[in-house]
């Protein structure tokens, strides 16, 4: 096991190495207290959206349908956001409720597979370019991967730019897809912008 010295002599020089000098120089000084480890095992997606059937009455959000890494900060956005797709009304105990209250479902799943697929490919994708990583990749992954180091290209040069590009994915006010349309970042991926 390597020491506490060691691991952060290691970490500032693979710091120095990054593209842009931003995080070496900010702890290149800095006084090693103690290196934290955060365990999670997995970002997990449950897809209720494709069950046929669903039991009646229940509701399942947030967690339930999909678990961030919590570094991401995703999670309490996410579960926010499926809270406004939620029926507002309880079911009724008539009969003629059930067929209602299976839709209800079935729209609330739907609509949260929407929402959840730009932070999942903020979050749970990028750690399918490694190879020893498990999880089902996506026919377009090297595409996300691209989209991913334009934005790093494109952060290195003018952060501001990026970083609100960024905001605006994290926070769910716009999704990869259209961000990835922005001529910067499609001309640093060598395409034409769409």
């Amino acid at each position: 096991m390597r020491s506490r010295r060691t691991i952060g002599t290691v970490f500032v020089a693979y710091a120095q190495r990054l593209r842009t000098p931003t995080i070496y120089n900010a702890i290149k000084e800095a006084e090693q207290l103690k290196i934290a480890r955060f365990g999670f095992p997995a970002s997990v997606r449950r897809h209720f959206d494709r069950l046929e059937e669903f039991p009646r009455g229940l509701l399942p959000f947030g967690d339930a349908i999909c678990r961030f890494n919590p570094v991401y900060g995703q999670g309490m956005s996410v579960a926010a956001q499926e809270a406004r797709f939620a029926p507002r009304d309880p079911p009724e105990a008539a009969p003629t409720s059930r067929t209602r209250s299976r839709g209800l479902a079935a729209a609330f799943f739907s609509e949260a597979a929407t929402l959840i697929e730009t932070p999942w490919a903020l979050a749970a994708v990028p750690d399918l370019a490694h190879p020893k990583a498990e999880g089902e990749r996506p026919e377009d992954l090297e595409q996300r991967l691209a989209f991913s180091e334009a934005l790093n290209r494109v952060a290195a040069e003018d952060p501001a730019r990026s970083t609100n590009c960024c905001l605006k994915c994290c926070t769910l006010l716009s999704s990869t897809k259209r961000s990835s349309n922005d001529p910067d970042l499609a001309s640093e991926r060598g395409e034409e912008p769409r």
